[in-house]
C-alpha cells in the first residue's frame, strides 16, 4: 500500500498528509524522555533498554547502548534507555543490543504492515569468578500460562559458564526439565526447552532456571513467567477441558448455553414457560495473564393455555448480560477487575382466552357463575403477565457456587398480572379488569430455578344492559407452584367498593364522574386521527350510530337522564354538526319510557331515519335485564334535515314478546326497518323460543304491517344490510342453530335479498363445523361483499360469487375481532373493531381496495390505555367517520383483604368515566423506512470491495402502494450523493401495514474515505405521503476502528514502570491522529498521562509505551491501570465500545535490605537504612526494603536482621 501511494507522491487522506519515509532511527535529546515516532503508513520499533542484575532484578535504564536492526542501521539509547526506529517495511528483522561490559542480546521481531512494535531489552552486566551467569531469557509464548493450554511452550536463555560447561534445568509448573544446550563458543551457550503445555496445574509457580557449570558452581534465575491453575470462576463457565482456539496472540473459547423452564399448572391446562439462549465466550491473553469473559443473550417468558379457543399473544423479554475481567499478577490471588451478571425481565407476556376461563383460574367458580351472562361469556380476555427488574449477581475471583459462577445475588424482580377487555353486543356490554402484583420465587444456588409465584390480585367484572349494571369486585391470592399444582388460593374483599347488590339499576351512579351528558363545545383545529370528545359522561350502553356527508355529521345515542326514574331514564339523544360548526345536543323525544340501541340511516337527501328499542309497559319492579326484555318494542322517527326537526316516535309493534336490534334499510325506492323478534321472552332465541327476522316498510305516509322474512327455533346473533348497485337489499344474519350459546361451532350465516324490491326466501350461506359470526356487508362499487369471522379468522367474499378468502395476508396481534363494523368507501370499503393490546383496548381498521381485491393489514387508529367500544362507521365522501364510546381506565391503589390480611395493590386498572367520541380518518399513503433496518454487510467494508445494503420498507398508511421506488445513495442525496446501482429498486405492490426488505450491491469506491449510505423511499415524490420524515435513513460506514488489543508492563527504574498498550485499527480506513489517556483505577479514573499516535493504517497496530512514575505508590502493590483510546473523539470510528482496556501493574518491588536497588546489600544501603529507622526517610520503597523482619513496619527490630544480610 505504501509503495503504491509513494509512486504518485503526497496525497491527502482524511485531512492528513501520507508519505513513505525511508527507514530511520531516532531518539530525543540526551535528557528528553519524550519521543515522536513518525510512522504513518510504515512500520516501526520503539522500546527501552534496562539493566538487570544477576538475579534478574531491574537496576534502571541503560543509556549508551547500541540497538541495531538488520537493514535499518543502529541507534544509541538516550539517558532514559529509549530508542526508536521508523519507516521500516513489513518483514522479520533481527535486533541486536550491546554495550561494553554487558552480555549481548539478540531477538527476531516480525512486523506486519502498518505495525509499530515495542520491545524491551534487559542487559545483564558481565561478571567474572566461577559463578555461571544468565542473560537473554526469552519466552515467546507469553508470560502467563494456565492449565489446559494447547500446544507446546518454548523457553530459551543464554549462559556464560564462567568455568567448564555444565547443565541447565527449567522448572515448569513444579516439574524440572533439562534444556537442550548449544555451544556458542567463548564460554557461552544457548539453552532451550520445548515442552507440552501443562494439562493441570495445582498451584501457582514461577518459571525458574538453574544453571550449573562443570566446576560445581550454580546460579538460579527466577523469571517473570508464571503458571496458574484455572481460576474458580472460569471453572464454573467451563467445568471440563477448554477447547481453546488461538487467535492472534490470545486463546479464545466460544460456546452456547441456555436456560429454559416450563411449569404446568391447573392439571396441565396452563403452562408457564420461558428461557433464554446465550452466546458465551472468554479469552486468555498469555502476554498479561488476563481472562475476559462475556455472555449476552435474550429470550422470552410467556404462558400457554392448552384448551380450545386460546390465543398466544406475545412474550415478555429476558435479557442476560454478564461478564468479568480477571488478571493474574505474579502468584498473587487473581484480581477481578470487573464482574457482574444481570438477568433482566421486562415487558408483558400475553395469552387470550374466554374471560370465564381466566376468572375460574383466579377466583374458582367465578367464571362458571358468570357464564350465564352472554356478554361476559362472549368476552375473550387477553391477560398479560408483567415482569420487571433483575437478578444481579456479583463475582469473586475464586468463583461462586451460584448460577453463572456468581458468589451472591441481589434480587429485585416483581411480577404482576393485568388485563382489561370490553365487548359491546349492542343490547348489552361487558368488561373485565384484572390487576395485581407478586414476587416470583427463584432458587439461585447452585443453579437458577423458578419455584413459584404468589400473586395478589384485584378482579373486577362489569356489565350493563337495559338500564341495569352488574358489578362484582373481589380480591384474590393465587400461588402457582413449580410442581404443576395450584398451590392454594383465597378470595377476599375489595375494601371501599360500592355497597349494594351485584346487579342493580344504573340510576344516578354515573354522577360520581360529574354532570352527565356534558356537551363539549370546542371543535377547532382537529388533525387526522385526533379524537373529538362530543359528550362527556355517558353510560357504557350509549351505543352511538352515525351518518356523515361532506356538510353534515349526525349522531344518535342512548342518553341517560339521572333525574328521571331509573326505568325511564333513557332517551334517544341526537348530536348534529353542519359545515364544521359546533355540535348541538338534543333529544328525539323527552319521554318517560326507556329507549335503547338506536340506529340511524340516511333516507334520501332530505331525511334521516332512526330506529331503536323502546320499553312499552311497566318495568318499575324489574330486578334484572331479563325482566325488561319482553317489553321491548321497535320505535322509529324521521328527521327533516331542512327544518332540523324529528317526527314523534312511532311504535312499529305492540306485543308481549322481545323485539330488538332494529336496522333502518333504504334500497331502491323502498324504505323500512329490519329487526329481530322472538316468539317469547328469550334474547337471543333458543330451541324453545325461536327468533324471527322482521321487516316493516314505510309507504311515504305510514308504516306497513310487519312481515316475517325468516323464522326458526334458533337464535339470531347478528344482522347486517347493504344496498347493491341495482338498488336491491342484501341482508345477512348469523344464527345459533341449536339455540345454546355455550356451543359455538353450530353458528351459521343466512342471506336474504330483494328482487325488484320484493324480499326473497332466505338461504343458508355456511354449513360447517366452525363458528361463523359477526357478519358485515359493504358494497364497493355497488358489489355486495360480506366480511365475517370464521372461527376467529376474518374472511370476505362477494355475495354474487361465493369465494371466501382471508381478509389479512399475514398474522398480526390484531387479526381477531370481538365485534365488527363496516362501511363502503370510495373505491373500496373499511371495517373496524376493537383489540385489547398491552396498554388498553384500541380501535383498529382495515381498508379494502376493490380494484386490487386486497385488504390492508390492521391499522391502529387510537393509541391509549382506555377502552374503546360501540363502534359506528360512516363515510362523508372522503374520510372515514367513526363514532364510539371511550371508557377511561384509571390506575388506582386498591386495598384487598384476604384471610384477615390487608394487601395494598398499586396501579390497578379500573373503569372510570365513559365519553362519546368521534374520529375522522383520511385515508392516505405513509411510506417509510423501518427504524434500525438499514444494514450494511459487511458492516464496515473496505475501499474497493463489495458490500450489500439492506433496508426494510414499511407501508404505514391505509392504501396499497404500487410501483414504489426505493433508492440507495452513497452520500446525502440532497447534497450530491451518488445513486448506488444506477437505478432505484422497484416494489410492485406493498399493502398497507405490510413491509418488504430491499437490498442492493454496493461497489465501494477505491478512494480511502469515510462514507454515509442512505436509503430513500419514493425519491421522486410519486406518492402524496402524509409523513415524509420517515422516508429516509442513513448510516456511516467505511470507517476506522480503534481498539486496545492487549497490554503489559515492565519495570523501568526503581520508581517507574513501562506500561505498553497494543493499539490496533480493526477498521477499514486509517485513523488519523489521536491520543491515549492513561488512567488509574477505572476508565474514567484520574489521568496520569497521555500519549499521541499520528496514525494507524487499516489493519495496523501500534504498541505504545508510557513510563509511569510510581513515586509514592506502595512497593509490590498491584494497581489497575486503564488506557483509553481517543477519549476526545477525534476519530470518527465504527465502534467506540472497544476503546478501553486495563492491566494490573505491579509497583516495583523492594528487596529486603537493598534500599538503593543495585542488586547487592552493601555499605551504600546503611545510611539509607539508618534514616528510615530513625524516621528521617519516609520513601515507601526505602521503608519497604528496611522492613527486613517483614513485620509491616521498619523499626529497631529490623537492625539485627539487616546486619545479618550485610555481613552474611
Amino acid at each position: 500500500m505504501c509503495v503504491r501511494i509513494c509512486k504518485i507522491g503526497v496525497v491527502l487522506l482524511m485531512g492528513l498528509a501520507i508519505w513513505c519515509p525511508s527507514a530511520r532511527a531516532s531518539v530525543g535529546s540526551a535528557d528528553s524522555p519524550v519521543f515522536t515516532i513518525d510512522n504513518r503508513g510504515g512500520c516501526g520499533i520503539t522500546g527501552v533498554v534496562v539493566q538487570v542484575n544477576a538475579q534478574g532484578r531491574v537496576v534502571g535504564p541503560l543509556s549508551g547502548a547500541t540497538v541495531a536492526v538488520s537493514g535499518a542501521g543502529s541507534t544509541i539509547t538516550n539517558s532514559q534507555g529509549q530508542y526508536a526506529f521508523s519507516g521500516l517495511q513489513p518483514s522479520t528483522v533481527a535486533m541486536t543490543v550491546s554495550k561494553t561490559g554487558f552480555f549481548i542480546m539478540t531477538r527476531e521481531v516480525t512486523l506486519a504492515a502498518g505495525e509499530t512494535r515495542n520491545e524491551t531489552f534487559q542487559l545483564t552486566a558481565q561478571t567474572g569468578g566461577g559463578t555461571p551467569a544468565t542473560f537473554n531469557f526469552t519466552s515467546p509464548n507469553g508470560r502467563h500460562f494456565i492449565e489446559g493450554m494447547p500446544g507446546t511452550l518454548t523457553f530459551a536463555i543464554n549462559v556464560a559458564w564462567n568455568g567448564t560447561p555444565g547443565s541447565v534445568m527449567f522448572t515448569v509448573a513444579g516439574s524440572q526439565y533439562p534444556a537442550t544446550i548449544t555451544d556458542l563458543g567463548g564460554g557461552f551457550a544457548s539453552a532451550t526447552l520445548t515442552v507440552p503445555a501443562p494439562p493441570t496445574i495445582a498451584n501457582c509457580s514461577r518459571l525458574s532456571v538453574l544453571v550449573s557449570n562443570g566446576d560445581g558452581q550454580s546460579t538460579t534465575l527466577d523469571t517473570e513467567v508464571y503458571f496458574h491453575p484455572k481460576p474458580g470462576i472460569v471453572s464454573w463457565w467451563s467445568s471440563g477441558p477448554i477447547s481453546w482456539v488461538p487467535i492472534g496472540g490470545k486463546l479464545t473459547h466460544e460456546y452456547q448455553l441456555g436456560w429454559h423452564y416450563e411449569q404446568r399448572f391447573l392439571l396441565g391446562i396452563y403452562r408457564a414457560n420461558g428461557g433464554f439462549d446465550v452466546g458465551a465466550g472468554f479469552s486468555f491473553d498469555p502476554r498479561n495473564g488476563q481472562f475476559r469473559a462475556e455472555a449476552n443473550g435474550s429470550g422470552t417468558f410467556g404462558h400457554t393455555l392448552e384448551i380450545g379457543n386460546i390465543e398466544n399473544i406475545s412474550s415478555g423479554t429476558i435479557g442476560l448480560g454478564t461478564g468479568f475481567e480477571l488478571e493474574h499478577s505474579a502468584c498473587a490471588p487473581p484480581f477481578l477487575a470487573s464482574g457482574s451478571m444481570e438477568l433482566g425481565f421486562e415487558g408483558r407476556a400475553g395469552i387470550g382466552a374466554p374471560a370465564v376461563v381466566f376468572l375460574d383460574v383466579i377466583v374458582p367458580g367465578m367464571g362458571t357463575t358468570l357464564a350465564g351472562w352472554p356478554v361476559i361469556s362472549a368476552i375473550k380476555l387477553r391477560v398479560f403477565f408483567i415482569a420487571g427488574g433483575s437478578l444481579e449477581g456479583t463475582y469473586t475471583a475464586g468463583g461462586g457456587s451460584c448460577f453463572l459462577g456468581a458468589s451472591s445475588y441481589a434480587f429485585s424482580v416483581t411480577a404482576g398480572l393485568e388485563a382489561q377487555a370490553a365487548l359491546d353486543l349492542g343490547w348489552a356490554e361487558g368488561r373485565v379488569y384484572i390487576g395485581g402484583t407478586g414476587t416470583p420465587e427463584f432458587e439461585l444456588c447452585p443453579d437458577l430455578r423458578y419455584n413459584a409465584v404468589t400473586l395478589r390480585l384485584y378482579v373486577g367484572v362489569f356489565a350493563s344492559a337495559l338500564g341495569f349494571e352488574y358489578q362484582e369486585e373481589v380480591g384474590s391470592e393465587v400461588r402457582l407452584e413449580s410442581d404443576g399444582t395450584r398451590g392454594g388460593g383465597s378470595t377476599g374483599t375489595v375494601l371501599g367498593r360500592d355497597a349494594g347488590p351485584l346487579c342493580r339499576p344504573i340510576a344516578d351512579r354515573p354522577l360520581k364522574w360529574g354532570e352527565m351528558n356534558r356537551l363539549v363545545a370546542d371543535k377547532v383545529g382537529l388533525r387526522n386521527d385526533e379524537a373529538e370528545t362530543l359528550v362527556e359522561n355517558v353510560t357504557r350502553t350509549a351505543t352511538p350510530s352515525v351518518t356523515a356527508e361532506p356538510t353534515e355529521t349526525h349522531v344518535v345515542y342512548s342518553l341517560h337522564d339521572p333525574t328521571k326514574p331509573w326505568y325511564a331514564a333513557t332517551d334517544i339523544g341526537t348530536l348534529r354538526s353542519l359545515n364544521g360548526a359546533p355540535w348541538t345536543l338534543d333529544r328525539i323525544a323527552d319521554d318517560t319510557v326507556g329507549d335503547f340501541g338506536p340506529s340511524l340511516a340516511a333516507a334520501g337527501t332530505t331525511t334521516h331515519l332512526a330506529a331503536w328499542e323502546q320499553v312499552d309497559g311497566d318495568v318499575s319492579g324489574a330486578t334484572d335485564p331479563d325482566d325488561v326484555a319482553p317489553y321491548l318494542e321497535i320505535a322509529a322517527s324521521w328527521f327533516d334535515r331542512a327544518t332540523g326537526l324529528w317526527t314523534a316516535p312511532v311504535l312499529l309493534v305492540n306485543n308481549e314478546v322481545v323485539d330488538r336490534a332494529p336496522l333502518p334499510v333504504v334500497f331502491g325506492t323502498s324504505q323500512g326497518i329490519v329487526w329481530v323478534q322472538n316468539e317469547g321472552s328469550a334474547s337471543p332465541g333458543n330451541a324453545q323460543s325461536g327468533d324471527r327476522l322482521m321487516f316493516a316498510a314505510w309507504d311515504g305516509t305510514a308504516w306497513g304491517t310487519p312481515q316475517v322474512l325468516w323464522s326458526g327455533q334458533k337464535g339470531i346473533l347478528g344482522l347486517t344490510f347493504v344496498e347493491d348497485a341495482a338498488g336491491e337489499a342484501q341482508v345477512v344474519f348469523a344464527v345459533d342453530e341449536d339455540g345454546d350459546l355455550e356451543t359455538k361451532t353450530d353458528r351459521e350465516l343466512y342471506g336474504q335479498a330483494s328482487v325488484a324490491g320484493a324480499w326473497q326466501t332466505a338461504i343458508r350461506l355456511t354449513n360447517d363445523a366452525i363458528e361463523d359470526s359477526l357478519p358485515v356487508l359493504v358494497a364497493p362499487n355497488g358489489t355486495a361483499v360480506l366480511v365475517w369471522s370464521v372461527g376467529g379468522t376474518l374472511t370476505y367474499t362477494p355475495l354474487v360469487s361465493w369465494i371466501p378468502q382471508p381478509v389479512y395476508a399475514q398474522e398480526t396481534l390484531a387479526n381477531e375481532a370481538p365485534s365488527l363494523a363496516g362501511i363502503t368507501m370510495p373505491g373500496g370499503a373499511a371495517i373496524a373493531y376493537t383489540v385489547q393490546g398491552e396498554e388498553g383496548v384500541d380501535v383498529v381498521a382495515a381498508f379494502y381496495d376493490s380494484v386490487l381485491d386486497k385488504w390492508s393489514l390492521p391499522r391502529q387508529l387510537t393509541h391509549d390505555e382506555h377502552a374503546e367500544t360501540s363502534l359506528s362507521l360512516a363515510c362523508d365522501g372522503a374520510e372515514l367517520v367513526l363514532a364510539y364510546l371511550k371508557t377511561q381506565t384509571e390506575r388506582n391503589a386498591v386495598d384487598v383483604e384476604i384471610e384477615g390480611i390487608i394487601y395494598h395493590l398499586e396501579n390497578v386498572p379500573q373503569p372510570a368515566r365513559t365519553d362519546l367520541c368521534l374520529l375522522r380518518h383520511a385515508l392516505g399513503h405513509d411510506l417509510g423506512v423501518q427504524a434500525g433496518s438499514l444494514v450494511v454487510e459487511p458492516a464496515n467494508p473496505a475501499p474497493n470491495s463489495s458490500a450489500t445494503i439492506h433496508a426494510t420498507v414499511e407501508n404505514n398508511g391505509d392504501l396499497i402502494a404500487q410501483s414504489v421506488q426505493v433508492a440507495f445513495y452513497d452520500g446525502d442525496p440532497e447534497n450530491g450523493g451518488t445513486l448506488i446501482g444506477g437505478v432505484p429498486t422497484l416494489l410492485d405492490l406493498l399493502i398497507a401495514g405490510g413491509s418488504q426488505e430491499v437490498s442492493t450491491t454496493w461497489d465501494v469506491p477505491d478512494f480511502p474515505e469515510a462514507h454515509r449510505v442512505f436509503v430513500v423511499v419514493d425519491p421522486v415524490l410519486a406518492f402524496d405521503d402524509r409523513d415524509r420524515s420517515n422516508n429516509a435513513a442513513s448510516t456511516p460506514t467505511v470507517l476506522p476502528d480503534v481498539a486496545i488489543e492487549t497490554g503489559w508492563s515492565d519495570q523501568a527504574t526503581l520508581h517507574s514502570v513501562l506500561v505498553v498498550a497494543r493499539v490496533v485499527n480493526v477498521g477499514t480506513l486509517p485513523t488519523g491522529a489521536f491520543e491515549l489517556s492513561w488512567r488509574l483505577g477505572a476508565a474514567d479514573g484520574p489521568e496520569i498521562g497521555r500519549s499521541g499516535i499520528a496514525n494507524i493504517i487499516a489493519g495496523g497496530a501500534n504498541e505504545v509505551a508510557y513510563t509511569w512514575d510510581t513515586t509514592g505508590e506502595v512497593p509490590g502493590e498491584f494497581v489497575q491501570l486503564f488506557v483509553v483510546a481517543d477519549d476526545t473523539n477525534a476519530v470518527m470510528e465504527y465502534d467506540e465500545s472497544n476503546n478501553a482496556a486495563f492491566q494490573s501493574v505491579q509497583i516495583p518491588l523492594s528487596r529486603a535490605g537493598d534500599l538503593n536497588a543495585d542488586g547487592v546489600i552493601s555499605a551504600e544501603d546503611v545510611d539509607l537504612f539508618v534514616n528510615v529507622v530513625v524516621g528521617l526517610d519516609a520513601d515507601p520503597y526505602h521503608v519497604a526494603a528496611s522492613d527486613v523482619d517483614l513485620s509491616g513496619v521498619a523499626d529497631g527490630l529490623d537492625v539485627q536482621p539487616f546486619v545479618d544480610l550485610l555481613l552474611p
